[in-house]
């Protein structure tokens, strides 16, 4: 169970086996599978607010306006010099999710030649794409679109996962 309360609250009633240091996506998996244990007790401290109740960060195509708000670091890069040394933005999540709550809900996911060739690089085989499909499809809620002639082979079923939502 999963539940966003005051830091100061749990640290005066609590005793903690792990302390995870951001709750973006990384941070937040990590938590989670600990927390299976009902024995293992998990804090995870994010810097930034709450991501619930944000209409912002709920409805796709205007993330844009979370760039430079309080769920942003509001990074720039160093000036680059075939920009004209301008300095973009680089907008990190500052909020619970971290960067994957103001990315517009997108999902970009390498394809299977990628991971192989993490796995030729590493020399580690258990990154090839037929071992990695199984976690990325147990992240995945794809929506499958309208059956009709416009959407007709626009996806292969075989390469996403359905049930995410019921995790």
């Amino acid at each position: 169970m999963v539940r966003v309360v005051g830091f100061l609250s749990i640290l005066a009633s609590a005793t903690l086996a792990v302390i995870v240091v951001g709750g973006g996506s990384a941070g937040s998996i990590i938590a989670s599978r600990l927390s299976v244990n009902s024995h293992v007790s998990v804090l995870v401290i994010e810097g930034g607010p709450s991501h619930e109740n944000e209409v912002d960060l709920t409805i796709p195509y205007i993330y844009p306006r979370t760039f430079h708000s309080r769920f942003d670091w509001n990074f720039t890069t160093v000036p680059q010099p075939n920009l004209n040394n301008r300095t973009p933005i680089y907008p990190r999540g500052h909020v619970l999710g971290g960067s994957s709550s103001i990315n517009g809900m997108t999902l970009n996911r390498a394809p299977a030649s990628d991971w192989d060739k993490i796995a030729t690089h590493t020399g580690d085989r258990s990154f090839r794409w037929e071992n990695m499909l199984k976690y990325i499809k147990k992240n995945e809620g794809f929506n499958r679109p309208p059956n009709t002639l416009e959407y007709a082979n626009s996806y292969d079923p075989s390469v996403h996962g359905f049930n995410a939502d019921k995790i």
